[in-house]
């Protein structure tokens, strides 16, 4: 309920201020709710925020980051796309060196989970292929 309510003021805003107190804590336990539904509304609303922020969405990769790889896992397909989409909001605004610099995607990816490596991998790639930067192995 309240996961709808603080949505539907993040659309309505457009743009917001890095500013935003205990919402990233307060999601973060949200993305690894056991009821995939409010993970998956939070995914959502990370996506939501990182677009409304814009780049000083930055300062929050390392609580929220982390939770969205994670959530990328789950065996529904529906919150695993809620993920991807959410990790494609970040990327767009702060790019990947943040991923990386701060080890959230190593770490991710050292998970013993295969769906966090199939879709951070075919993320990757598509980014990479997009950008026409293609690696031959």
């Amino acid at each position: 309920m309240y996961s709808a309510q603080v949505e539907g003021i993040l659309k309505q805003a457009k743009f917001i201020t890095p500013n935003i107190g205990e919402l990233p804590a307060a999601l973060k336990a949200r993305l690894s709710e056991s009821n995939k539904n409010i993970a998956k509304q939070a995914a959502t609303i990370c996506a939501t925020i990182a677009t409304a922020m814009g780049p000083p969405v930055k300062k929050c990769a390392s609580t929220l980051l982390p939770g969205i790889l994670a959530l990328s896992a789950d065996s529904k397909p529906q919150v695993r796309a809620a993920a991807v989409e959410a990790i494609q909001a970040w990327e767009t605004e702060i790019g990947l060196a943040p991923f990386v610099e701060d080890e959230i995607l190593s770490t991710a990816l050292g998970l013993n989970k295969p769906f966090v490596k199939i879709e951070v991998s075919l993320y990757r790639y598509s980014v990479l292929h997009g950008n026409y930067i293609i690696l031959y192995m």
